[in-house]
């Protein structure tokens, strides 16, 4: 008995969305904010109709909530696409075969690696946006430099042969850089496509991650290693009175 209990998740989604299921239709443009859709209601779904230009996905929820053009509807994915999100999106897709998709992200080895996942799971291109070396040699971004780390380079060859990243890595790999940007601390989930050295969630936390409840040492390791996936390098997890425990890059 592992005391894992799984939890419903929720899609967030802003713009011109029609939403209709057999007894209900939602229409959520008139929403600034946008919605959440729990889990439960995804796979019932009759039918999505988006009333804009493109569809785009976000990472960061600073982003997600930043961004408001008529022309976009958007989706906060929050890092890697969920189980439920790809089932939404591929749901998206069906119905709106015809419109744009892109996907705005965080311009490092792990958010192009979201990026490439994304496509390759929902079976759709979805264009990088502000994701290039314009947004790279930006001066305005230039305090926002970060050296890459042996880890990024690791994990840049799986990028170095595919379109479209090849331009954009091989330059970062030249001027040995990448770009970090602050997130809002809101949320643990969004600073791990930052790569940073240390993560301390203690073990409530770490289960709010994953919509699970996390009270054996077991757990902990099992979803200490997943941050390590999404992009820490190092995990440490309080347990409380059951002390901590460490897991580094090689989840060890």
């Amino acid at each position: 008995m592992y005391h894992i209990v799984p939890t419903e998740q929720e899609i967030f989604i802003k713009g011109n969305w029609k939403l209709e299921w057999e007894n209900c239709t939602l229409e959520i443009g008139k929403l600034k904010g946008g919605i959440a859709i729990n889990s439960k209601d995804i796979e019932h779904l009759k039918s999505i109709t988006v009333d804009a230009e493109k569809i785009m996905t976000i990472e960061n929820k600073t982003s997600y909530q930043r961004v408001n053009d008529s022309n976009i509807a958007t989706i906060y994915l929050g890092g890697y696409a969920t189980r439920y999100q790809i089932l939404f999106l591929q749901k998206v897709i069906q119905d709106n075969p015809s419109l744009l998709y892109c996907h705005f992200g965080d311009i490092d080895i792990g958010g192009f690696l979201i990026h490439r996942h994304l496509c390759n799971v929902t079976g759709k291109q979805f264009e990088l946006h502000c994701m290039g070396i314009e947004e790279l040699t930006d001066e305005r971004f230039a305090k926002c430099h970060k050296e890459l780390t042996d880890n990024d380079r690791k994990r840049m060859q799986l990028l170095l042969s595919e379109e479209p990243y090849m331009q954009i890595m091989r330059y970062m790999e030249e001027k040995g850089c990448t770009v970090v940007v602050d997130a809002s601390g809101e949320q643990l989930r969004d600073v791990l496509p930052y790569h940073p050295f240390l993560v301390k969630p203690n073990h409530k936390e770490l289960g709010a991650i994953f919509g699970v409840e996390i009270k054996e040492i077991d757990d902990a390791v099992e979803y200490g290693k997943k941050l390590l996936y999404m992009g820490a390098t190092n995990v440490l997890v309080s347990m409380g009175g059951n002390g901590a425990i460490l897991l580094d890059e090689n989840g060890k």
